[in-house]
């Protein structure tokens, strides 16, 4: 081969080279830009996403300290306080009315072990919290025998009932004047349930949906230096925390947990004082709480599952995670197809997680997002392009995701 013919092809290799190094520079540099330009979205999506979640807490909080200086529901709480306490010293229920109320705890325990466990028992090796048991208090064994056992609506629909003949008649007047001006409160602000808590015990003199923390103690009693029932939990830690706090104007959150009469589905509390308008500024009625509605979060995360028309695409999607690493909204791929969804969590070694899933219908305190909580991890463990940004929430320290 002569020296021409080889420096020709010296060149046309030196062009060919050049032109592939060409290429991948500008294939690396259109995937930068390309890079940059879905994480500037993805920003924008977080920080527009954020803003309304946390104008959706600031909201719940003004709307519950609205509510707590209402002269309807200071004179509701004052009543319902009187009306409690007088039905506490009536003695006990009588032996029908005690076989009734352990029957429907029986119903009730059947129901809970259906929820807190899978139908299928493939689950079975997930320890399960116990269910609640009846009352010992004979104020609340009487209160409930009358507005739950005797109620003749189903279980998440006890609210229908107004009256009820078998109730104590103070606080069946009580029931009758004020449950339809607070159910439709409940109802307008779209909360999951509505208390009022008198401040010695913190007895739940009140709830609009009557499940069986109604008119339990979430404190010690004077007569019985036992705990109530439900002293654990997140209702009673937000009413005690609220009560502590100098600022009579205060409202406290308190973040997801399992919450047992609510079936154990994750549940998230506001609380607020309720003033005595008559008396000094800090003479106490006692606590209106509300338990914050998972659905309303979710609607804000997943623009009402419009993710496509928000600019998500096909595949991008909004979600909270706690610090704890635990979701505190469902994913999208969740609500698109729950059964794909919880089969792909099995797969990569989740099943305690897809078991928790199946049981409650949501990922909220079951799905873990990435390993530990790892950021650019999905919540099925997938590498995405993700943008982190946390929330302003006092009480919670939660952030919000969006990923491609």
């Amino acid at each position: 081969m002569g020296i021409r013919t080889r420096i020709a092809g010296l060149m046309i290799a030196i062009a060919v080279g050049s032109a592939a190094l060409v290429g991948w520079i500008g294939m690396r540099v259109t995937a930068a830009v390309l890079e940059a330009r879905v994480e500037a979205q993805l920003r924008g999506t977080a920080e527009s996403h954020a803003a309304r979640v946390e104008a959706y807490f600031r909201t719940l909080e003004r709307e519950l300290r609205t509510l707590a200086g209402l002269p309807r529901v200071r004179e509701a709480a004052a009543t319902f306080n009187g009306a409690a306490a007088e039905a506490a010293s009536a003695g006990p229920v009588t032996r029908e009315q005690r076989e009734a109320l352990d029957g429907f705890y029986r119903e009730f325990a059947a129901m809970f072990t259906a929820e807190a466990g899978a139908p299928d028992g493939s689950d079975a090796s997930v320890a399960l919290p116990p269910a609640p048991r009846p009352p010992e208090a004979p104020v609340a064994q009487r209160l409930q025998a009358a507005y739950i056992v005797d109620n003749p609506h189903p279980f998440g629909r006890k609210r229908d009932l107004v009256t009820s003949a078998d109730a104590p008649p103070a606080y069946d007047a009580a029931h009758r004047r004020h449950h339809p001006e607070l159910r439709a409160y409940q109802q307008l602000f779209g909360f999951y349930d509505l208390f009022l808590i008198e401040p010695e015990a913190l007895r739940l003199v009140y709830t609009v949906e009557k499940e069986v923390d109604f008119a339990t103690a979430l404190g010690r009693t004077a007569t019985d230096d036992a705990a109530g029932p439900h002293a654990d939990t997140g209702l009673a830690r937000s009413a005690r925390l609220v009560l502590a706090q100098e600022d009579r104007q205060a409202v406290t959150l308190i973040d997801f947990a399992p919450y047992a009469p609510s079936l154990n589905a994750p549940a998230a509390f506001v609380s607020t004082p309720v003033l005595d308008a008559d008396a000094d500024a800090d003479a106490l009625l006692g606590v209106l709480a509300a338990q914050v509605p998972l659905r309303a979060i979710n609607d804000i995360a997943n623009d009402q599952q419009r993710w496509v028309e928000n600019g998500l695409g096909r595949t991008g999607a909004v979600y909270l995670v706690g610090a704890d690493g635990l979701m505190r909204s469902d994913p999208r791929a969740l609500l698109e197809d729950p059964a794909r969804f919880m089969e792909r969590l099995a797969g990569r070694g989740q099943a305690a997680a897809a078991a928790a899933v199946r049981r409650t219908g949501t990922a909220v305190l079951a799905v873990r997002v990435g390993e530990a909580g790892t950021p650019g991890a999905d919540p099925l463990g997938r590498e995405v392009l993700q943008v982190r940004r946390p929330l302003d929430i006092s009480g919670v320290t939660w952030t919000l995701v969006a990923q491609f």
